[in-house]
C-alpha cells in the first residue's frame, strides 16, 4: 500500500473555562470539544524520490479562498515531524500529501489541526509504523494543541455527562460503528482488521472479549453404549451394543490416557492415535475446537462448559455424557490466550469477533427497552394494508411447475 485516504472531522466546542493563566502568557483552558461529521479529506501518497514533501489543495464548494501549501501548513509540518520523531527514514521517497478544504477556515472548528491528525494516522498506517496513540500525541503537540484530541476523537471527557443526557431524553440503545482502524470517521471503510481503531478503544479490548468469550478444547469421543464400526468383526450374531465389561473397559481406557498426560507421559495427538488402534480405525480421532461459549452449550452436552470453567489451562479430564447415547470424553483445555492472534489471521473470524463484542449487550439493552414499554398496541388496519409483493416478487423459473 502506497496511498491512502483519511477523513479529517472538525470539530465544536461544547464549553470551555479558563481555569488559569501559564508563564508564557498562554490561558489553561477546561474544554469539552465534540468531533462532527463536516471533513476534510486527505489523500497521502509515497513514491520514488529524494525526501520532498508536496501538497495540493482545493476547496469543496470553490469558494476563491487560498491556503498556503508550504512548509507552514500544519499538514507539512506534522508529516515532517513524523519521519523525525518515529524512526521512519524518508529518503528515497517523495510523500504528496493532496487536501479537500470542506471545513471553514479560521471558523474556530479546528480544521488545521484534524488535517494534521489525519496526516499522522495516516502515514502511521501507510508506512506500517504503528506506532500507539500516545506517541503518535507527542509527536502532535508541538505542531498544536488540538491535534492531540483531534487524533483521538469523539468527544473527551465529556462522555459519561452525555450518555446520562441521552438516557433522559429516553434513548436506551446506542448503535456503534465498526471499531477497527479506517481512513473515514465512520469507520465502515476499514483499513486495517488486526487493530482496534484508537479512537474508540485498544486491542487489549478486544483480546480481553475473546479470552472471556470464547473456548480452546481438544477431545476424543467414545460411546459407551455401542462399538465402533471399525471394532465389528462381520460375525454372525455379534451385536454392536456394548457389555457392560466392555463400556467399563473404555471408561479404564480413557482415564488411564488422562492421567498420563496429566503427569506429562503422553500427549493428546498420542492418545489419539493409541485409541484408533484399539479400535482399528484409520480415522482422524482427535477434535480440535475454538468456539465462542455462546455455542458450546448448543453442540455439546451441558457438562462440558461447566466443565472448561472448572479446569485449568492444560488440564486433561474424562467427561462422560449423554447425547444420542452414553458417551465419554477425553477433554483437554487449552490456554485461549495462545489462539488470539491466530484466530485473528482470518477475515470472517475477525468480522465474527467484531460483531460479538456488542452483541450481547445491544440485544440485552433492547430487550429491556422493549419490557418498559407500556401502552403499545397495534394497528391492525394499517398492518393488514402491507402487500410484500409491493417491495418483493419472485419468478419462477422456467423448470418450475404448480402443483
Amino acid at each position: 500500500m502506497n496511498r491512502i485516504q483519511i477523513d479529517a472531522p472538525c470539530k465544536v466546542n461544547l464549553s470551555l473555562d479558563i481555569v488559569g493563566k501559564l508563564p508564557n502568557g498562554y490561558h489553561e483552558t477546561d474544554m469539552v470539544m465534540q468531533t462532527v461529521s463536516l471533513c476534510d479529506t486527505i489523500f497521502l501518497q509515497l513514491q520514488s524520490g529524494s525526501g520532498q514533501i508536496q501538497m495540493s489543495c482545493r476547496f469543496e464548494p470553490d469558494n476563491g479562498n487560498a491556503l498556503s501549501c508550504g512548509e507552514d501548513n500544519i499538514a507539512v509540518r506534522c508529516a515532517r515531524a513524523f519521519f523525525r520523531e518515529s524512526g521512519c527514514a524518508m529518503e528515497g521517497h517523495d510523500l504528496s500529501i493532496q487536501l479537500v478544504k470542506r471545513i471553514p477556515m479560521m471558523a474556530g472548528l479546528g480544521g488545521g489541526s484534524a488535517d494534521g491528525a489525519a496526516v499522522l494516522s495516516g502515514l502511521n498506517l501507510l508506512t506500517g509504523t504503528n506506532l500507539p496513540l500516545e506517541q503518535l500525541e507527542k509527536i502532535a503537540l508541538p505542531c498544536g494543541a488540538d491535534i492531540p484530541f483531534c487524533l483521538r476523537g469523539g468527544t473527551l471527557r465529556g462522555v459519561l455527562n452525555n450518555l446520562d443526557y441521552l438516557e433522559q431524553l429516553g434513548v436506551n440503545c446506542l448503535y456503534l460503528n465498526p471499531i477497527f482502524v479506517a481512513g473515514a470517521y465512520h469507520k465502515y471503510d476499514t483499513l486495517d482488521y488486526f487493530h482496534v481503531d484508537p479512537a474508540l478503544g485498544t486491542d487489549d479490548d478486544l483480546r480481553a472479549y475473546f479470552e472471556d468469550t470464547y473456548y480452546d478444547f481438544d477431545y476424543v469421543l467414545s460411546s459407551l453404549s455401542y462399538k465402533e464400526d471399525t471394532e465389528l468383526t462381520g460375525e454372525e450374531g455379534e451385536s454392536s451394543e456394548m457389555t457392560e465389561e466392555e463400556a467399563n473397559a473404555r471408561r479404564e481406557l480413557f482415564e488411564g490416557y488422562a492421567e498420563k498426560i496429566n503427569a506429562g507421559e503422553m500427549t493428546m495427538e498420542e492418545a489419539a492415535e493409541d485409541f484408533a488402534s484399539v479400535i482399528s480405525s484409520e480415522d482422524e480421532e482427535l477434535t480440535h475446537q475454538l468456539i465462542d461459549g455462546a455455542y458450546i452449550d448448543s453442540y455439546f452436552p451441558d457438562d462440558v462448559r461447566a466443565a472448561l470453567d472448572e479446569m485449568a489451562d492444560g488440564e486433561v479430564r474424562t467427561l462422560e455424557v449423554s447425547t444420542l447415547s452414553d458417551g465419554i470424553l477425553l477433554l483437554q483445555k487449552n490456554a485461549i490466550s495462545d489462539a488470539y492472534d491466530t484466530f485473528l489471521e482470518t477475515e470472517s473470524n475477525r468480522d465474527t469477533l467484531l460483531v460479538g463484542l456488542k452483541s450481547d449487550e445491544f440485544a440485552a439493552s433492547v430487550e429491556s427497552g422493549c419490557d418498559a414499554l407500556e401502552g403499545v398496541t397495534f394497528n391492525d388496519e394499517a398492518i393488514s394494508t402491507y402487500k410484500v409483493s409491493e417491495f418483493y416478487t419472485f419468478t419462477p423459473s422456467s423448470s418450475s411447475s404448480a402443483s
